[in-house]
């Protein structure tokens, strides 16, 4: 069991993205939002944690965060190991900013809310063809497969461990 928050998101990121079978961001998309649309409709008039495995629910926030890793990976040109770096850093970083309480507000169903704001902006930027005003397409996959795994640190229970200050410290160098 980890001890940091900081240590959590680096045993979470170990599991994810080993393979890909989805060859393109177009598909990658399609897919995130089938998964996410399947969360979301658990949410609809049930309790969630009381329908759904923990297993489960986590074997989609996986599988969302894995397809994310390799559409930043796409748009980057960067090796698995340095997104999975990027995602742990930027992770650390804005915890640090923003604290627990934002996510554990709304938990896994407002992830399931920022995801979908996200593929929606990706999916629009796609099929438009239009470039983004604002934040790059490569940031907002790697909100995604973040927030993804956020998802998963809320089921583990290790989201509101502490953060290992002197990392936060160092990141900042």
């Amino acid at each position: 069991m980890p001890t940091s928050f900081n240590a959590a998101v680096r045993e979470v990121f170990h599991d994810i993205g080993r393979q890909s079978v989805i060859s393109n961001n177009v598909e990658r998309i399609d897919h995130i939002e089938y998964f996410v649309a399947k969360l979301a409709k658990w949410f609809d008039g049930v309790k969630y944690a009381e329908v759904v495995e923990e297993e489960e629910r986590k074997n989609y926030w996986c599988a969302i965060s894995g397809l994310a890793l390799y559409g930043y990976k796409e748009v980057t040109g960067l090796t698995t190991q340095k997104v999975k770096l990027d995602g742990i850093h930027t992770m650390i970083k804005k915890q640090a900013d923003y604290g627990p309480h934002n996510i554990l507000r709304f938990g896994e169903r407002g992830v399931v809310v920022r995801i979908y704001d996200k593929v929606a902006r990706l999916k629009n930027l796609t099929t438009t063809g239009r470039e983004p005003n604002n934040e790059s397409i490569a940031d907002t996959w790697l909100d995604i497969m973040n927030y993804a795994v956020i998802a998963v640190m809320l089921i583990n229970r290790v989201f509101e461990l502490p953060l290992d200050w002197d990392e936060v410290d160092k990141l900042k160098a």
